[in-house]
């Protein structure tokens, strides 16, 4: 992807950025078109959890969409609810019915050491041992790496690259070229949308418009949320 970025750009021979710089604009170019196609980027997260703990920390999840307990749905809530309902809503135990996300809900890249992006809380917090299952996106890793990959379809690599020479021609060097960039980013735009109509719809029995995209390519998860809302098979 970083000999494209510099095809594109016209500067294969690294006179105004170093490879090092190049490899840059791909990473960053990964985790902006990780933001416009979000459910390539879906993770489910399922854990057994103790009695007593209601704090459940997820495998790297920037935005959370779902929380069951023991595949029963929760509801999200706030602190600021919990508040106004008891002054000591903390204290309270029993079967988790609420989830309370802090941060989350809004993509962000944070350093590796910081969770509160990735933190579902349970209310009340829970009296018995239970399982708990959180669907939503995970955060993308950058790219770091000659050998590391996008987690993305392989034909779609190019809108990266694409949003990665509009951010080279959008910075301040000889290269810049404005127009130029967004003309890279109309192109890019052409791969986001097909990813967004193949990958947005899950159900496996919808109906393809003629001219929409191969069946075949459509996502599934092993486990899905059936019309009441909870886990398990069905749909």
């Amino acid at each position: 992807m970083v000999d494209l970025v510099e095809d594109l750009v016209s500067d294969t021979g690294n006179n105004h950025y170093s490879a090092t710089a190049y490899k840059r604009f791909v990473s960053d170019a990964w985790l902006s078109v990780a933001k416009l196609v979000p459910g390539i980027v879906e993770a489910e997260y399922t854990a057994s959890k103790p009695s007593g703990v209601a704090k459940v920390t997820t495998d790297g999840m920037s935005t959370i969409h779902h929380v069951d307990w023991d595949n029963e749905p929760l509801e999200p809530i706030s602190p600021l609810q919990l508040q106004q309902w008891d002054r000591d809503w903390e204290q309270v135990t029993g079967t988790p019915r609420y989830y309370i996300t802090e941060y989350l809900n809004h993509y962000g890249y944070v350093a590796a050491n910081t969770t509160e992006f990735f933190e579902v809380y349970l209310w009340p917090t829970p009296d018995a041992t239970g399982t708990v299952r959180v669907i939503g996106y995970k955060e993308p890793a950058e790219l770091s790496n000659d050998t590391d990959s996008p987690d993305f379809p392989y034909w779609a690599h190019d809108a990266i690259v694409y949003e990665a020479a509009a951010r080279v021609l959008e910075a301040r060097s000889e290269l810049r070229n404005p127009d130029l960039a967004k003309a890279y980013r109309v192109l890019r735009d052409g791969y986001i949308q097909a990813l967004n109509n193949m990958y947005t719809n899950r159900m496996p029995n919808r109906v393809l418009s003629v001219g929409g995209p191969d069946a075949s390519k459509q996502l599934s998860r092993d486990t899905s949320i059936n019309a009441t809302g909870k886990a398990g098979a069905g749909s």
